[in-house]
């Protein structure tokens, strides 16, 4: 997650989905990087979920893969 802090994957099994884990998670991580102004994800563009999630944080796409490797990806952007 985000430019100057490294990367860095956070999966939430399915399980545990839609209970405020993953919104709780990246709050945090973004609240402990204020000096990052501009965040990029990369997730794979079948797996709607992630896609979702990440547009109701405030992402917006800005890139499509299409098919690499059979899958196809999605890059993301949010500015502070």
């Amino acid at each position: 997650l985000g430019c100057g802090v490294g990367r860095n994957s956070i999966y939430i099994a399915e399980e545990f989905r839609h209970m405020g884990i993953g919104k709780m998670i990246f709050e945090a991580v973004l609240e402990k990087h204020t000096e990052v102004k501009t965040w990029y994800v990369d997730t794979i563009l079948e797996e709607d979920h992630n896609v979702n999630f990440y547009k109701q944080a405030g992402f917006v796409e800005i890139e499509r893969e299409v098919e690499h490797e059979g899958l196809s990806f999605v890059t993301l952007i949010k500015k502070r």
